[in-house]
């Protein structure tokens, strides 16, 4: 029997027929329909599982491949048991292949769980996260973890086989596909909560037992998203990876593409892992570009911190993966860690607003943008005090905070000064500003400002649902308008995979669209109706032939200008405008790198090429960062 079928056993049931190629149109359409309105008892997201094994099957085109058959056969068995009321995935266990629908991309994102034999419904379960490195995806990577050993070279030949697991372990493991290679960024951090999400809809997992690991580019994303995110994982163990963005791209990096860099490292946010169990391993002949070094910077920062991490340096190179999970005990030694809902004293470090939350702390505003803000908390029986660095606005999530018991007052001490204090029941939450040397309570917001979700950079964009727009009114450059907005639609980072936004002429846009999703805008002010409408009310000036950047203006034909800014027809969301003197400066705005400020004025110079994280050798001739309100900050 080959290594396949003993998984596919449970999809199979004997007397159906194997499914055939002209049924698969039959079968997308009938996965469709339970899709949008499931037969009573089985869940959605059977159905979204189901149709993305048909679309696994229609991307061979027809060829008949053991793996095309595969996903075929699969997809027509599992649909076969809908017709009878029964979820085929309610049994199913050990390696799973399944799908959800994401509002950030048109198509099924899908994922590999794997779920423990003895899986019992009625209690649960720790959840423990792999990330796949470079040439990897979601399925090969959860066999790969599980003692199917694949040359690297090879990985790409094995990305749809499938293979069963060399050990058993009581946790349920997630293995995301991160769309691709985008190492762990931006729509990459959004897949792995929201498929942790889709598996607690499916499963019962323990949300203060989820550990998040990775190897390679994998390591990175643990690094990265364990330290944004630190306070929703029991633990994070990276492995063979950097702890900062700003090692791993190793050349010189502009101070403007800096702050865009810190936003998404671990070592310029390692105050986050207070409450973490944090562990890291890397080999000590590491080839690279993951170096042996670059985990040492961390635990020198750690230990000057005084936060308890364990370090481990193997006689080994890159692959430490085996190494580390030893056949599962991994597991076995993660099996009592749990996560602290409620610390006594919480850490606090972030320079974006996407990832500003530990606990109980939240940072709602920047002092100074960029820069990081820092605040450190800690309960005293029914008293917080407080420190910040660079906060103008601070959430205090009372209700997760441990006060002792009893009926005295509680109070909130910031930077040396009472902030807030009251009897009774508290409240859930209380948002806090500083006024001059003091905080008070905050009031009603007025005029725009940067807030969680609506913050910038330009990448910010990307964690939500979005719709790319192009201009139509030069009937002669819509094509080339066109063609901008779908390389755009496609991801702006550099391999990506799977992830596809819609793309739309702006004569053809529903206003109201411009409520349920940021717009990302194609085109020059004589070419675009909607650029033109809201030109004037935008913090970089777009003109017939001139892109002007406060006092700056830049003439050349070949001047482009990217920057995001509140939708001054939709506050609440954003626009991104790619624009500039001509059409050819609009297309061009695409060879810009994955890291990007608030803003940038490019040239042909600095995009003949794309470079992939920073701008390199050919810098764009401005670049920068709009302040705390949005405004130019000259």
């Amino acid at each position: 029997m080959p290594p396949w079928a003993t998984l596919a056993l449970w999809l199979v049931p004997a007397p159906v027929a194997a499914a055939r190629w002209e049924d698969l149109p039959r079968l997308a359409r009938e996965a469709a329909r339970g899709e949008a309105m499931p037969p009573t008892g089985i869940p959605r997201g059977t159905f979204t599982s189901i149709l993305h094994h048909l679309e696994v099957a229609a991307e061979y085109g027809g060829l008949e491949t053991e793996n095309a058959k595969r996903f075929l056969d699969a997809a027509g068995h599992m649909l076969e048991k809908t017709r009878t009321g029964t979820d085929p995935f309610a049994t199913a266990r050990r390696f799973v292949i399944r799908g959800y629908r994401s509002p950030l991309s048109r198509g099924i994102q899908p994922y590999s769980v794997y779920v423990p034999p003895d899986y019992d419904p009625g209690r649960s379960y720790p959840v423990l996260f792999t990330l796949h490195g470079g040439s990897s995806n979601h399925s090969l990577f959860l066999a790969v973890t599980f003692g199917n050993d694949e040359t690297w070279t090879e990985y790409r030949r094995h990305w749809r086989d499938l293979y069963v697991p060399q050990w058993d372990t009581d946790f349920i493991v997630i293995s995301p596909n991160g769309y691709g290679q985008v190492m762990w960024r931006w729509f990459g951090e959004e897949d792995v909560f929201e498929t942790l999400d889709d598996v607690a809809r499916h499963y019962n997992v323990d949300r203060d037992r989820v550990f998040l690991s990775g190897l390679s580019n994998g390591g990175v994303g643990s690094y990265s998203i364990g330290a944004r995110h630190a306070w929703r994982f029991a633990g994070v163990i990276a492995m063979a990876g950097a702890p900062s963005w700003l090692q791993y791209h190793t050349p010189r990096v502009q101070p403007w593409e800096r702050p865009a860099f810190a936003a998404q490292s671990a070592l310029e946010n390692a105050e986050n892992f207070k409450n973490t169990d944090l562990r890291f391993v890397h080999g000590l002949q590491d080839p690279g570009p993951m170096r042996p070094d670059y985990p040492r910077v961390l635990d020198e920062a750690l230990t000057r911190l005084g936060i308890p991490h364990q370090f481990r340096e193997l006689e080994m190179g890159h692959d430490v993966l085996y190494a580390t999970h030893q056949r599962g005990r991994l597991q076995e030694r993660l099996a009592k860690v749990r996560r602290n809902p409620r610390p006594q004293e919480v850490w606090l470090s972030t320079w974006d607003l996407r990832a500003a939350r530990q606990h109980w702390l939240e940072v709602d505003g920047f002092a100074s943008t960029p820069g990081r803000a820092l605040v450190k908390g800690k309960a005293h029986g029914r008293r917080l005090r407080i420190t910040t660095e660079n906060v103008a606005r601070l959430r205090v999530h009372l209700r997760d905070v441990p006060f002792s018991e009893g009926d005295a007052e509680i109070g909130i001490e910031i930077d040396g000064h009472e902030a807030w204090s009251a009897e009774g029941e508290r409240p859930a939450s209380i948002l806090l500003a500083k006024d001059g040397d003091r905080w008070r309570q905050a009031g009603q917001d007025a005029g725009v400002r940067k807030r969680p979700g609506l913050s910038g950079p330009i990448t910010d964009v990307l964690h939500d649902a979005v719709v790319h727009v192009y201009g139509t009114r030069v009937a002669e450059e819509t094509e080339q308008m066109r063609d901008a907005a779908r390389i755009g639609a496609r991801g702006w980072p550099l391999w990506s995979l799977t992830y596809q936004a819609p793309v739309v002429a702006e004569d053809a846009l529903p206003e109201h669209v411009l409520h349920t999703h940021h717009v990302v805008l194609y085109g020059t002010r004589a070419n675009s109706a909607l650029l033109d409408r809201i030109a004037d009310r935008l913090p970089i000036r777009v003109e017939p032939g001139a892109i002007i950047v406060g006092s700056r203006r830049f003439e050349a034909e070949d001047a482009g200008t990217r920057f995001i800014s509140p939708n001054p027809l939709a506050p609440e969301r954003y626009v991104v405008v790619q624009s500039g003197n001509s059409a050819d400066a609009v297309r061009r705005g695409n060879n810009l790198p994955d890291f990007v400020p608030d803003w940038v004025v490019y040239d042909g110079a600095s995009t003949r090429r794309r470079e992939r994280l920073a701008c390199g050798r050919s810098c764009p001739p401005a670049a920068g960062w709009f302040d705390a309100n949005w405004q130019l900050a000259e």
